[in-house]
């Protein structure tokens, strides 16, 4: 037989080591494939639990006598999937749905196969495909030849073979293998056995080689301190092709700097129709401190052009495995459990333990759990709720189908007549185990009828059980002060949202709940994503909702061209993104407590909130809009106790102990100040005091400044001295100063910092040592230079020279990305910013809701008022800006205007935003990062120029200050 056609093999066949779904890279260059080597990428060997398998449509046959299970292969020990039908006439088929762990799509395919094993003869199969645009497709019809062998069946993927299943447009790739279809003459019960999935393509020379990315701990969440088991394992796609490889891996800190890395060198034999080539490079390594990190692979080959890059995250945080989950407040993250892999749903659940979560809510179709009418099965769901009472997780079912109910709006009486027995059903076999129930949203339009409905099924279900509650939501974005509904929803703005939540508390009953969709984010994120997240479960405590769920627990799919399925907190193979250690800050920190206020003393740089537990306060406090933040403050405890303090990722902020009050090192981060009591306290027991250190935690080169010490007690042998660190482009005036004043006595030390170079500099780190009574205490001050902000008159141009300001920098550890220059300029009240990108492929978004596949523009800009304004911009048709407003209200985006300008392989970004009050003089803060998706990694490489992104995008902004010329 041809290779497209049938081809035996031995049922002894040779196999490699377990597989699992990987990174796999056939990102081709739209507008012309540039792939020539053939390769055979294995979809799904059915040896581990990375692919889920369920019967979907039938013909002839009812769906309850099929089944899709993972069985023995028949002569072997090994796994497969089987495909069963109990036909009870000839002629039937059923199609098995593959949901994969870590879905592939291919831009170019030559064909799918399979091997299959069948006990009776008028056996067939075909292969379903999903296209771009959603449409299923489906190969020839292949007949299964023999009996108690392995055939393999292998289908050409020439669009004119295939056959459309659905959709009506033309097929669009790229496409991904979705299922298979089995089909007998005969009756009786039958099994179709399945195994090695895989497809046939055609790749660049640097994308034979798939890479997986192994770890001793399966939810890759670790506690500080532990010993990171990791591999990576590289798999040779060439039948035909042996590969001598280097690989060079690195850890990745969360802040960008390089951890560590190291090389390795490997040669991979060819892969056989039998066996797959496979080797691992171990990494392991210890992290000491929490927060997201990044592993990077770099494979080279003789011959490629470039290196395939591989990456993948885990998070470090202290342990929220034991944390007490309380109940007085619910943060829970929602999951579709249902449509996973047996194992994948233990593991989301593992994960939702290792976070802190103290209540999943799980994705119900109707039809699963009653798949005829009055007919009801739990059995899928039965070993979840288990799972989850035992881990102390509360759990709710959200009822998310309802086709069921007619396709006409239903009435009261329908929708109680259907939904009663079903919930009456769950109620008298869950018991106290399930408590919670989320009804379908499309019960229809008529709120006074739904109420109504509610309020029936509220009354049948307390008969049989008085503690179960059901929710029900209205999407609603802006909130509407006057909706009263147990379950809100919102979409879309989330800041929006959040204001109307605020504005809406009065109305809030003590039980409601609020559920947001919170955005899609593509890859991993940024630690502006830790801020977002634990901000908004914050905001729904103080706005006095009892619960609150803000994120899915896991991405729906890989997809970037989808971003309504990336809400994810982990990614498809579970690896974390950035948010997921702001869920975990705010597990720990927000759940089993009370807000009580503000700190009294807050700074006037921060906001602050007080939470109360009882055996502990924390204030929160956050540092406001882009204003120059103090380098320290001074907690105070009203009772005994212990004060700690640790940023958001919850890395701890050492105190500053002195002669003089306690000390705190300031963060342009979020930071939680903590006072461990004895016993517990009704009121605020935690506040600030004025320090007796005044400085600023960031000064200007050229721009004199000082320092003002309040003596805590009278002083003597005291000094203050400036330690420049060693290379530093300064020289400071500020050489050791002796201090002495009688208690309450200020005394001015003078800060100034000069540079002999003209060019600009990286922020610079110093030290301000300062002595009291022989004790020294050093306190980290960061020097940087303003940059001259030139006006433009008339036929100026912005993108010129003397208006360059410099070069958004690429992370050292990454190859690839685009180099792009920053330009600013003034007119009268507005500030011009000009960003070159050269660019080879540059991906554009048509709208706000496909800007996360796109190449992005972040901007921020702060003025000295505290105002800020952060947003993202993206190429779309007619080469205009797509601005999407980030951070403030909607109405910023009336502030931005924006176009594209291309030409000469460069793309320029030209941006106004209106400034009220601009002029010589100002300073305004600002930052800016690229991101360009067009690296062969999942992640973007991102070029900055600010530093790393915080709060919103940026937590380090640059100044700059207006000038005459």
């Amino acid at each position: 037989m041809t290779e497209s056609g049938i081809q035996s093999r031995g049922s002894g066949r040779a196999t490699g080591r377990g597989s699992s779904a990987g990174l796999v890279f056939v990102l081709l260059l739209a507008g012309g494939v540039r792939a020539a080597e053939p390769a055979v990428t294995v979809l799904a060997d059915f040896e581990d639990d990375s692919v889920a398998a369920s019967i979907g449509a039938t013909h002839d046959i009812a769906v309850a006598d099929c089944a899709a299970r993972f069985d023995a292969i028949p002569a072997r020990g090994q796994r497969c999937l089987a495909i069963e039908l109990g036909a009870t006439r000839p002629g039937v088929w059923a199609a098995a749905d593959l949901v994969f762990r870590d879905p592939m799509r291919f831009e170019q395919a030559d064909r799918v196969a399979a091997w299959c094993w069948v006990t009776e003869d008028g056996a067939s199969t075909a292969f379903r495909l999903r296209d771009a645009g959603g449409q299923i497709f489906e190969t020839a019809v292949q007949p299964i030849i023999g009996r108690d062998r392995w055939i393999r069946i292998a289908c050409d993927l020439d669009p004119g073979k295939l056959t459309r299943v659905s959709g009506s447009q033309p097929l669009k790739w790229p496409l991904q293998a979705v299922g298979l279809r089995a089909a007998v003459s005969k009756q009786g019960k039958q099994v179709v056995w399945i195994d090695d999935l895989q497809i046939e393509h055609r790749v660049s020379r640097n994308e034979l080689v798939r890479g997986t990315f192994l770890f001793n701990e399966r939810t890759r969440i670790y506690d500080v301190g532990a010993v990171v088991g990791a591999a990576i394992e590289l798999e040779n796609r060439s039948q035909s092709q042996a590969l001598p490889l280097n690989v060079e891996v690195a850890w990745t800190r969360p802040d960008g700097a390089l951890l560590k890395a190291q090389p390795a060198s490997l040669n991979l034999p060819a892969s056989g129709k039998e066996y797959r080539a496979r080797q691992r490079v171990d990494f392991s390594q210890k992290i000491d401190q929490p927060g997201l990190y990044r592993l990077v692979a770099q494979v080279r080959a003789p011959g490629w052009d470039a290196p395939s890059v591989l990456e993948s995250t885990i998070a470090v945080f202290p342990s929220n495995r034991n944390l007490p989950r309380g109940r007085s407040t619910l943060l829970g993250v929602r999951s579709n459990l249902l449509r996973e892999a047996a194992a994948d749903r233990m593991l989301e659940i593992e994960v939702a333990k290792a976070i802190g979560a103290n209540l999943l809510a799980i994705d119900v179709p109707w039809p699963l759990i009653e798949p005829k009418p009055q007919q009801f099965d739990f059995k899928q769901l039965d070993p979840l709720i288990e799972a989850l009472v035992a881990r102390n997780i509360v759990p709710l079912l959200s009822i998310t189908d309802s086709s069921p109910l007619p396709p006409t709006k239903p009435d009261f009486a329908t929708i109680v007549a259907r939904l009663g027995p079903l919930l009456e059903a769950c109620v008298q076999h869950f018991g106290r185990r399930v408590s919670f129930y989320q009804l379908p949203c499309a019960l229809g339009d008529d709120a006074k009828a739904q109420e109504q409905a509610l309020a029936d099924l509220q009354q049948r279900a307390a008969k049989l059980q008085p503690e179960v509650r059901l929710l029900h939501s209205l999407i609603r974005a802006p909130l509407r002060p006057e909706d009263s509904t147990r379950c809100v929803q919102t979409c879309g703005d989330p800041v929006a949202a959040a204001a109307a939540l605020l504005s809406a508390k009065p109305t809030w009953k003590p039980d409601d709940w609020w559920e947001h969709q919170s955005d899609p984010r593509r890859a991993a994120g940024q630690f502006g994503d830790v801020e977002a997240v634990f901000h908004y479960y914050l905001l729904a405590l103080k706005a006095g909702v009892a619960s609150a769920i803000w994120n899915d627990l896991r991405d729906d799919d890989n997809d970037p061209t989808r971003p309504e399925l990336l809400r994810g907190l982990v990614r498809r193979d579970f690896s974390p993104k950035a948010a997921l250690m702001g869920y975990a800050s705010a597990a720990t920190t927000l759940t089993g407590v009370r807000f009580a206020g503000a700190a009294p003393g807050t700074p006037p740089q921060f906001d602050s909130a007080v939470l109360i537990a009882s055996d502990r306060q924390t204030a929160v406090l956050t540092p406001k809009a882009l204003g120059t933040l103090p380098a320290v403050v001074a907690p105070l405890k009203g009772v005994e106790g212990q004060l700690s303090a640790r940023d958001v990722e919850r890395r701890p902020l050492p105190p500053i102990e002195s002669a003089g009050p306690l000390l705190l090192p300031t963060s342009p981060r979020t930071m939680l100040v903590t006072l461990t009591l004895a016993s517990a306290q009704p009121e605020i027991q935690v506040a600030f005091a004025t320090p007796w250190l005044n400085v600023p935690a960031t000064v200007f080169c050229g721009v004199p400044t000082t320092a003002e010490i309040t003596a805590p007690f009278k002083l003597k042998q005291s000094y203050a001295q400036v330690v420049l660190p060693r290379g530093s482009p300064l020289t400071s005036a500020t050489g050791a100063k002796a201090i002495a004043a009688e208690a309450g006595g200020t005394v001015q030390v003078p800060l100034s910092f000069t540079s002999e170079s003209p060019d600009d500099f990286d922020p610079v780190a110093v030290t301000l040592r300062v002595s009291l009574e022989q004790k020294a205490v050093e306190i980290p001050i960061t020097v940087e230079r303003l940059v001259p902000l030139r006006p433009i008159a008339g036929s100026e141009q912005l993108f010129s020279a003397d208006r360059r300001v410099g070069t958004l920098q690429r992370p050292t550890d990454r190859r690839g990305g685009s180099d792009a220059d920053l330009f600013v300029g003034y007119q009268a009240d507005k500030l011009l910013i000009g960003v070159q990108v050269a660019d080879d492929r540059l991906m554009d978004a048509a709208s706000a809701a496909a800007i996360e596949s796109a190449d992005q523009l972040l901007l921020g800009v702060g003025t000295e008022a505290g105002e800020f304004f952060e947003s993202r911009l993206a190429g779309s048709s007619g080469e205009k800006c797509l601005v999407v407003p980030l951070v403030n209200s909607p109405s910023e985006a009336q502030r931005w205007s924006a176009k594209i300008e291309a030409g000469s392989g460069k793309r320029r970004f030209g941006v106004s935003l209106a400034l009220p009050g601009l002029k010589s003089g100002t300073r305004v803060r600002m930052a800016a990062a690229y991101l360009d998706l067009d690296d062969a990694a999942a992640e973007p490489v991102i070029s900055r120029w600010g530093q790393q992104p915080g709060i919103g995008l940026f937590d380090r902004y640059r100044w700059l200050a207006a000038v005459e010329r």
